[in-house]
This record gives C-alpha cells, structure tokens and sequence, in this order.
C-alpha cells in the first residue's frame, strides 16, 4: 500500500490525459464532451 498509493496518484493524471487526446482523435465532439465531463466532476 506504501507504493501503490504514489502510482495511483501519478497514473490516474496521466492516463486521463491520455484519454482525452485519444477521445479528441476519435472526433472533437467526443473529446469536447469528455473535457466538459470532467470540469463538472472536477467542480464538485
């Protein structure tokens, strides 16, 4: 758990990044969607 906490906690930031470029590949409104999602989410 000592070093599964500090993977997490990089990992996840990246592989959101990730996500998002690959969403916006697929179509802009796809990753526009995605974007908007995740400021909601983030908001609360």
């Amino acid at each position: 758990m000592r070093i599964a906490k500090p993977i997490l906690l990089v990992s996840t930031p990246i592989g959101v990044v990730f996500g998002i470029i690959e969403a916006w590949r697929v179509g802009a409104w796809l990753g526009t969607l995605m974007l908007a999602l995740l400021s909601v989410l983030g908001g609360f």
